[in-house]
């Protein structure tokens, strides 16, 4: 079951989730175990100049082409595409 939602609250005594969906409803899910994976986000150019961003890319890239091996770790939509697009350098 794919549940997609803000989880408001977690009753761990009752084993319990209170998820808050985007049409505004809730649901209360019951569970064994809880495994929650919260993502991450990364904002690697804090400088909006495009000079600076162009030469931090170029970087990256320079130190990935030199890599011997590169993990793709969380591999949504953008994560597939990056592996596409190392497989083909």
């Amino acid at each position: 079951m794919i549940i997609q939602g803000e989880l408001k609250s977690i009753t761990s005594e009752l084993k319990v989730a209170m998820v808050s969906h985007q049409d505004g409803s809730t649901s209360e899910i019951n569970y064994d175990y809880l495994i929650v994976a919260i993502g991450s986000s990364l904002n690697t150019f804090k400088d909006n100049n495009s000079t600076d961003i162009i030469a931090s890319i170029d970087q990256m890239y320079n130190k990935m082409s030199q890599s011997k091996s590169i993990a793709v770790v969380g591999a949504g939509a953008v994560g597939i595409e990056l592996i596409g697009e190392l497989r083909d350098k």
